[in-house]
Formats: C-alpha cells, sequence, structure tokens
C-alpha cells in the first residue's frame, strides 16, 4: 500500500531507490564457476552408459569441473555427488592438489 510523504511528495514506494541487484558475473572466477558446471551437466554419467558425449564412466572434463567446484564452490559440488549417489554411482574422489595427472594414487 503506497503510503504519501506529505503535500507534493511521491509516494516512498513509487520513488526509486536503490535496490539489491542480482548477482552479476564480473569476474573470470565466476565465468569459470558458469562453465564447470555447464561441463558437469552436459558430462553427468548416466547409469549404463556413461558420458553421452565421451562414452566413459568419469570423464576428464567432469572430473575437472567437479574437482573445480570442490575446491571453489562446494554446495554445488556436493549436490553432484548427491546426485550421482542417487542413481547408484559411486562419485569419484577429490584427488589432492600435491599429485599430479600422471601420477596414481
Amino acid at each position: 500500500m503506497p503510503r504519501n510523504d506529505g503535500i507534493g511528495g511521491l509516494p516512498r514506494q513509487l520513488r526509486r531507490l536503490p535496490g539489491n541487484a542480482g548477482p552479476q558475473h564480473t569476474t573470470a572466477h565466476d565465468d569459470v564457476i558458469t562453465h564447470a558446471r555447464r561441463l558437469v551437466t552436459r558430462h553427468m554419467p548416466r547409469r549404463n552408459d556413461g558420458c553421452l558425449p565421451c562414452g566413459q564412466v568419469y570423464c576428464r572434463p567432469f572430473r575437472k569441473a567437479l574437482a573445480y567446484l570442490d575446491r571453489h564452490r562446494d554446495p554445488a559440488a556436493r549436490r553432484v555427488r548427491a546426485v550421482l549417489q542417487l542413481h547408484g554411482l559411486q562419485p569419484p574422489e577429490m584427488v589432492p592438489e600435491r599429485m599430479d595427472d600422471n601420477e596414481q594414487q
């Protein structure tokens, strides 16, 4: 319900006030997170045939995107792992930072 501030004034709710702006993706970090989410969505393995574009159960783009989400957006990574467990797939473990790509656990 609009309120009047007095004679000649505009109702308080009709005036333009600075509001809370939505989240803005202005940094490169946010762009990388958005890209990681898209990669996880695209390469999410299916129960029977794995990743549709790659044909593997946990392809390299999926693992890298999930590792990035683990490191920088933990709630998003937990949701991805929960979806995998819901479909009966064991989610990949997070690789320690000190290991290189060519080393084995």
